[in-house]
């Protein structure tokens, strides 16, 4: 078996939450850990370990086996400790995020599996508009 996961999802009324932990060959880490909030204008709000905002989608362009470039270059799967708010004005969806820290392990640890594999990590705001046709 090469992968082993838990998923948690949770609702009641408006607070949502969700995890994942994975397991590999050699390694295990926390994937994904947020609480957050529906608001009744249908936005939303999260906050722990959740996905960054970046390009078309969760998964970019590509939902073939071989993935596409946003997955090689570690930003389709990019998961990170922060805040994210997203909201719908008409046919757009508008994520804000900000992110503090890498994705944390435990102790001083912090892994990436993206964009900044040496773990030197600066404070980012994200801005992602997408539009619906």
């Amino acid at each position: 078996m090469d992968t082993f996961r838990f998923n948690l999802d949770y609702e009641n009324g408006p607070v949502i939450a969700k995890a994942e932990y994975r397991f590999y060959d050699g390694y295990n880490f926390s994937h994904t850990g947020w609480l957050g909030y529906n608001f009744e204008d249908e936005s939303q709000l999260q906050v722990g370990l959740n996905r960054v905002p970046f390009g078309l989608g969760p998964y970019g362009v590509s939902q073939s086996w071989s993935f596409d470039q946003h997955y090689y270059v570690g930003l389709a799967d990019d998961m990170d400790l922060g805040a994210k708010y997203t909201f719908h004005p008409g046919d757009w969806t508008i994520d804000l995020a900000f992110s503090n820290s890498n994705d944390f392990v435990g102790g001083d640890e912090f892994t990436t599996f993206g964009a900044n594999p040496d773990n030197h990590w600066q404070s980012r705001f994200n801005i992602n508009f997408g539009y619906y046709f």
